[in-house]
């Protein structure tokens, strides 16, 4: 898994994330999220529901990226802030 966050006037809180599984690459990229924590759940939500629709379903896998995690739905390197739009 690879991630790159920003913060952008424009875009606001972002997140661009890279997931490999079984030779399949899934992309998602979150732009203006409310929070900066924010960003990687949504992304984990996002992935979650992708690899459940999958032809054949990984949904052991969707499982494990569903799960619930503080240390994976926080960004504990930048300040938590409200974005107001």
């Amino acid at each position: 898994m690879g991630v790159k966050t920003g913060v952008t006037v424009t875009a606001g809180p972002c997140l661009a994330t890279l997931f490999t599984h079984s030779n399949r690459t899934f992309i998602v990229v979150l732009l203006r999220t409310t929070k900066l924590s924010r960003r990687f759940k949504d992304t984990r939500l996002m992935l979650g529901w992708a690899l459940k629709r999958l032809d054949g379903g990984l949904v052991s896998v969707a499982k494990k990226v569903l799960k619930n995690d503080v240390g994976l739905d926080s960004d504990n390197s930048e300040d938590e802030m409200e974005f107001c739009y």
